[in-house]
């Protein structure tokens, strides 16, 4: 699946396959995770797999396993040969359905709010005899317990445990030596007691001085260290007890606030508030014309992908699929047929064999769907000699005044701009779309030249730079945000591939390689493009809808080019066929070359070297590589299925001629070393088709599918919102302005959260900034600019979150004073909550904006 632990819902009497590799000596199968803490079924029967275990390491040929669940609950496998891959698959009654997270696909990425929400497996009820041993030591462990601390007690309060021992007075030996009179400095009561005064007026004073001396003085009897930590502990637990009460108490205040409000807003639309009503006639309008617009354009885009779609059929990559697929199906076959070959003598088994020859050789006529599979196809270099080395890049470009012939000209013209020369065929070919960044070898080459080692790192492709009328290239120094985006932005590359776009803020995937000439350094390559769903601004992603701002007509992208005038990364995807002049061409469609005249393949789109402002088809040489490449593997692969068969049909005739149970050592040998060789074999074919798959962008077809088959049906609604104003509920759309009950504000929808997943409800997640240029209080929107709190640079805008501790919306931004993607929640920590929003609401109350004032 891609994911690292994926989730799996199946229902009761379901199961799972997995197939069994071996790579680099390791097995990979699966192992059930029994002191894992998501298992639920303690009784799940995992037999089975510890009877794999064994066949694997007595070296019994296994290619899959397939493990049914009979029992709801969740349940944890794991790769054996790589512990930190796991596989949590969840059961349910076959009556219940699976959360509604796997509606669309039954495979999740593993999360604690997916387990939270999976269905428990059933409850064991066990009847267990008592052990009562068990249950004896522990009642004498208890007593024991009990002894020892009454004996401890009893030593503390004899000995003085943790005390200091009284040490004898040095005034008593005084006293008895006769050196110093002290019974001077007795007290009036310790006299009398002593018996030195013995009338009845002092023993009435003995009274007396008892009383006040019993109120005077404090028992410190017991007390240590000890008892004063234990008393500061508890201090210490009262005082955060009651700094939590009242952090409760300001969010409580928070709420009744923004009740208080959302009632006031209510009782103002009872009253007849005739221009908060109309905005919500405006708001509801607005909404269910986004949607009829928006299931248009799905319908569009899924026409777009149909056309797409026939375009692959006849490229024949629709055959090549079901040639893998049978391929796929022919080495299970062949796996189960290995492995039954000691017990079965019938002549099934031979017949089998017979009917997987024709299977192969069938494999072995493989249609080519490349019609042209000649690298390097250009125009001609009239003049060879005048070429030069471009010592940055290390290719040979036409040097001023050569000529070329192309097709549809008789005489020779000059090579245009951002052309260089094929070392395949010594041919004239456009930079952009044959030259690549090699990211292994750190160095640019053509797409033929590469190897499939550095393929597998997926190269970067080369884009032309370009300046405007102040020389500036890109990336641009002129950008709104350039002072604020580190130096190294997207370049080296880091492991998710992506950079911020200067211009907006907005983190994008780099699409290609540039040389910036101001530096001297190559350059990432990405931008932002207007989303034709919601129109809000995105990261333009190659397979994405877009549409032509002039023209109106959406398209696929299949490509990006600098523009020269703005410097801004713009989305490529409209060719027109030349022959056919206004028929657009798709992924996968035929076309003549311009500049040699052979046809050829549509894999991406580039500017016209000849004129920059049209777009011209392109084709990838790398997917012809790899295409290749995986023809050479598969052939090996039916070799290996050849040699395989052709060693099953021998070990049947030996056993069938020596009437024998089974084989002897050498033979059993020699079908595992195949065996291990098919199975070596079946491995690579298998990674080189799904490079193929990528990159030629076959793999992401099924979720661009989807996406646009949703659209196209529900317009895109994420779910419902309730509308105090209007009373009702309206569908959930991004990009869409909704009304914050909190501020009276109509603010655009950035993102969205549950309300009641019961009935379809969601809560719109927007907020008013106030803009820092205008002073103005505005909806804050996806690129828009906001002043950051901690360094007090103007910023954009790149989403909103809310904040659990003030239940508050708030803006966050990627180019914030530390420079990172998270949201900006500190500005109002170290403040007093009810000054913070006094000063908040007095704002919006007195300030001019866009949306209705709020009431004094």
């Amino acid at each position: 699946t891609g994911v690292q632990t994926p989730l799996l819902c199946l229902k009761a009497g379901d199961g799972v396959t997995w197939s069994i590799t071996t790579y680099n000596g390791v097995t990979h199968y699966p192992e059930y995770v029994v002191d894992s803490l998501y298992n639920t079924n303690p009784s799940f029967d995992y037999g089975a797999l510890q009877n794999l275990k064994k066949d694997i390491d007595a070296g019994r040929p296994v290619s899959s396993f397939n493990q049914r669940f009979f029992s709801p609950g969740v349940y944890s496998f794991r790769d054996a040969g790589d512990p930190l891959k796991q596989t949590v698959v969840g059961v349910v009654n076959p009556l219940v359905n699976c959360p509604p997270s796997f509606a669309r696909n039954p495979v999740q990425s593993l999360s604690a709010d997916l387990l939270k929400d999976f269905p428990s497996g059933e409850k064991v009820q066990a009847v267990i005899t008592p052990d009562y041993a068990l249950i004896a030591g522990i009642g004498v462990a208890i007593m024991a317990t009990l002894l020892l601390g009454v004996c401890s007690l009893y030593i503390t309060r004899v000995t003085g445990w943790g005390r200091e021992i009284r040490k004898s007075r040095r005034y008593r030996d005084l006293q008895k030596g006769g050196a110093e009179d002290l019974h001077s400095m007795a007290s009036k009561k310790h006299i009398i007691k002593t018996g030195l005064q013995t009338n009845f007026e002092e023993q009435s004073m003995i009274k007396e001085a008892d009383n006040s001396e019993n109120q005077a003085l404090i028992d410190l009897e017991g007390f240590n260290i000890q008892t004063l930590f234990d008393k500061l502990q508890d201090q210490t637990n009262l005082v955060s007890e009651q700094l939590n009460k009242q952090k409760d108490d300001v969010k409580e205040f928070y709420e009744k606030v923004e009740r208080t409000l959302i009632t006031r807003s209510g009782a103002y639309s009872a009253k007849g508030n005739t221009e908060l009503q109309e905005r919500a006639l405006k708001r509801e309008e607005h909404v269910w014309d986004e949607v009829a617009r928006r299931k248009n354009l799905g319908a569009l885009y899924v026409t777009l992908l149909c056309h797409e779609g026939e375009a692959i059929d006849e490229a024949g990559i629709a055959q090549m699929n079901l040639d893998q697929m049978e391929l796929l199906d022919m080495d299970h076959c062949l796996s189960d047929l290995s492995s039954r070959i000691e017990d079965d003598h019938s002549e099934d088994v031979a017949e089998l064999l017979r009917a997987f020859r024709h299977r192969i050789q069938s494999q072995k006529n493989h249609k080519n769907i490349f019609a042209n599979i000649t690298m390097g196809q250009g125009a001609e270099l009239v003049n060879p000699g005048l070429v030069h080395l471009d010592e940055i890049m290390k290719i040979t470009i036409p040097s001023e005044g050569a000529a070329i012939l192309v097709r549809g000209h008789d005489i020779p013209v000059p090579v245009p701009q951002y052309c260089c020369v094929h070392p395949s065929s010594g041919q004239v070919v456009p930079i952009e779309g044959n030259v690549w960044y090699d990211i292994k070898a750190g160095m640019f080459t053509f797409g033929s030249l590469l190897e499939m080692k550095s393929i597998v790192e997926f190269p970067i492709p080369f884009l032309n730079n370009k300046s405007n009328m102040q020389n500036d290239c890109f990336p641009s120094s002129s950008a709104p945000y350039a002072h604020l985006v580190p130096d190294n932005n997207g370049w080296p590359l880091n492991n998710d591939r992506d950079m911020i776009d200067p211009y907006f803020g907005l983190k994008v995937p780099v699409l290609g390689v540039t040389m910036d000439y101001k530096t001297g350094k190559l350059a990432a390559v990405g931008g932002t493009m207007i989303d034709p769903e919601t129109r809000m601004l995105k990261a333009i992603s190659i397979g994405d809808l877009y549409q032509d701002p002039e023209s109106l007509e959406p398209f696929v992208v299949m490509g990006v080019t600098i523009v020269p005038g703005t410097l801004r990364v713009k989305p490529l995807g409209r060719v027109l066929s030349l022959e056919e002049g206004s028929k657009p061409l798709n992924r996968w469609s035929a076309f003549k070359d311009s500049f040699s005249g052979s046809t050829k393949i549509v894999h991406a789109c580039i500017s016209d070297p000849f004129e920059p402002s049209r777009t011209i088809p392109s084709e990838n040489e790398i997917i012809k590589v790899v295409y290749l490449h995986l023809l050479r593997v598969q052939q090996s692969l039916l070799a290996v299925y050849e040699r395989q068969v052709q060693l099953l049909d021998q070990s049947i005739g030996l056993m069938q001629s020596s009437s024998q149970d089974g084989l002897d050592d050498a033979p059993r040998n020699r079908i595992k070393d195949v065996n291990d060789d098919r199975i070596k074999a079946f491995g690579e074919w298998k990674e080189t088709r799904k490079i193929f798959l990528r990159l030629s962008k076959l793999d992401s077809r099924p979720d661009l599918q989807e996406q646009a088959t949703v659209l196209a049906n529900s317009g895109g609604g994420i779910g419902s919102v309730h509308d105090n104003f209007l009373g009702k509920k309206l569908p959930l759309l991004l990009g869409c302005h909704y009304l914050d009950e909190l501020s009276l504000h109509e603010v655009q929808c950035l993102s969205v959260e549950p309300l009641d997943s019961d009935n379809n409800e969601w809560r719109a997640l927007g907020c008013a900034v106030l803009d820092p240029l205008t002073g103005r209080i505005v909806s804050a929107t996806l690129g828009g600019r906001m002043r950051d709190s901690r360094s007090g640079d103007i910023v954009p805008i790149n989403g909103v979150v809310r904040d659990e501790d003030v239940n508050m919306v708030l803006p966050f931004s990627n180019l914030s004073g530390h420079r990172i993607a998270q949201p900006d929640q500190t500005f109002i920590h170290g403040l007093q909550a009810p000054e913070v929003l006094a000063s908040l609401l007095n704002r919006i109350r007195t300030s001019e904006t866009d949306s209705v004032r709020l009431p004094a």
